[in-house]
């Protein structure tokens, strides 16, 4: 049934679209375009799926890496029978595991590998106080009694000194039986030694010296989780020449700090040079990394030999270097490692001036400019000055003093010194030192050999631009003499400034 055909108007025509050869072309340009774009999405949406697939499990891999790489890859290298032995004693119900709340950063620290007394004496308890941190030797007698008793004064970090080679003293080698003999030992000796039962203090953390030439990297590792399993805190002990130079696999994550052994004064005492040795950098960049990341502490013990003369030169230098890293330095003789007596404080050697750029020497120098009068406080400095003051040729200085104004200071009262001042030069511009004579008002009749307790009131000369000024200050007492009264020079300051 055809529709009705009223007005003979029509939408579109019935007969084919395209007719001409342009319009096939422009509708196959458009198809292909559309095509290609269809691909193209397609292909970049499936390679960006994959890329983000990729990272994805790449990000996975590298974290478990990072967990698992030092320690897993390390355990791995080790036996499966030393492994489950270190795993059984470091969960051993017999072992005591003290835990201990210490501060995170220390500030000093120090190694005494000496006896100690039994009760400790006053020195030896003022020495082990004064650090931070104190290294001992556990062996030598005396010094778990002095740890186990809390009423010796010790810094919050008490830390053993294990020597792997008076403790290990056989050869490991690769084989199982070696390897798990040696973590035997280890775990014995720490019982019986730092771990001992019913102790009222203990010590907090060991020192793993000796490790280089007597176990494996992967045996230290080891031995450094089991050391932590039993409370301790475990610092490396690294020694020059090598340093770091060559180990592989070393999970320093285990550790709660290094101690460098003459990493920056050898010990004949001479500096050791950074710049060329690519050894010490290895350890540098290990214990600065780590100190970036955690609560790492690096510690530079140098030790230097008895007869060695070592300049101020070098510790300044030694430690600027360990205040530039974040290290904290001791540099003490041999012999003090083994006598209390012969250890001494290390601080930094001050330069030429520095000591004028301190805050107590700038208060001083600001008090005594804005002060117009300066008296002695106390009775005792009085008497100490006056001590020296027969140190002192009083007479001659008085005659020269004499002489050279060319008038008699006893004969001129005290206030009369400003109208008989010499004519000064008036190019000077430095303060000078201004000696005033201290006059006795005391009859002669009554003057004997000690001094006589009567405050006088003098003034001081300051030379400045030419011109005499004067001052009023508390002299000390006045002096008697035999022969008359003695006049007793007052040193107004060493003046270390110039004025304009």
């Amino acid at each position: 049934m055809t529709s009705p055909d009223i007005l003979g108007i029509q939408a579109f025509e019935t007969g084919p679209l395209l007719q001409e050869w342009w319009e096939w072309t422009l509708v196959a340009i458009i198809s292909a375009s559309g095509l290609v774009g269809v691909l193209a999405f397609l292909w970049y949406s499936y390679r960006s799926l994959r890329t983000l697939l990729k990272v994805r499990r790449m990000h996975a891999t590298s974290s478990q890496c990072l967990q698992t790489s030092q320690g897993d890859d390390n355990d791995h290298s080790l036996p499966r029978s030393v492994q489950e032995r270190i795993h059984l004693l470091s969960n051993s119900s017999s072992v005591v595991r003290k835990t201990h709340t210490l501060p995170t950063k220390p500030s000093t620290f120090g190694v005494y590998l000496g006896l100690l007394s039994n009760p400790v004496t006053y020195d030896e308890a003022q020495t082990l106080s004064q650090w931070d941190v104190v290294v001992l030797d556990y062996c030598e007698p005396g010094v778990l009694e002095a740890v186990s008793d809390d009423s010796v004064p010790m810094g919050p970090h008490i830390v053993a000194r294990l020597g792997l080679a008076q403790i290990i003293t056989f050869a490991t080698t690769d084989s199982e039986l070696d390897m798990s003999r040696a973590v035997y030992v280890l775990s014995w000796t720490i019982q019986r030694t730092l771990r001992q039962p019913n102790q009222k203090r203990y010590f907090t953390g060991v020192l793993v010296s000796g490790w280089r030439d007597r176990i494996s990297v992967p045996l230290l590792n080891g031995l450094t989780k089991l050391l932590i399993a039993y409370g301790l805190d475990v610092y490396l002990e690294i020694e020059a020449p090598d340093f770091l130079d060559g180990i592989q696999k070393l999970d320093v994550a285990l550790f709660a700090g290094f101690i460098v052994r003459n990493g920056t004064i050898k010990s004949n005492g001479e500096r050791r040079d950074f710049f060329e040795m690519d050894k010490m950098k290895t350890t540098t960049k290990s214990f600065v990394s780590q100190a970036c990341q955690r609560s790492f502490v690096t510690m530079m013990w140098d030790t230097i030999e008895d007869d060695v003369e070592l300049s101020h030169a070098v510790v300044r230098r030694a430690h600027m270097w360990c205040s530039y890293h974040g290290a904290i330095p001791y540099f003490p003789r041999q012999r003090a490692l083994s006598n209390v007596d012969e250890i001494v404080p290390c601080h930094e050697p001050l330069a030429a001036f520095q000591w004028l750029k301190q805050r107590r020497v700038m208060e001083v120098h600001e008090r005594y400019r804005m002060a117009r009068t300066v008296s002695l406080p106390s009775l005792a400095i009085r008497r100490s000055l006056l001590s020296l003051v027969s140190l002192l040729p009083v007479s001659q200085v008085s005659s020269t003093i004499t002489s050279l104004y060319n008038t008699s200071f006893l004969a001129l009262p005290i206030r009369s010194l400003a109208s008989t001042q010499p004519t000064l030069p008036t190019t000077a511009t430095t303060m000078r030192r201004a000696h005033v004579p201290i006059l006795c008002t005391t009859p002669r009749s009554t003057r004997t050999e000690q001094c006589l307790h009567e405050h006088l009131h003098h003034q001081y000369l300051l030379v400045w631009n030419g011109h005499w000024q004067g001052r009023s200050i508390a002299a000390t007492h006045c002096l008697a003499h035999p022969t008359g009264c003695h006049m007793a020079l007052w040193d107004a300051f060493r003046l270390d400034w110039t004025r304009q």
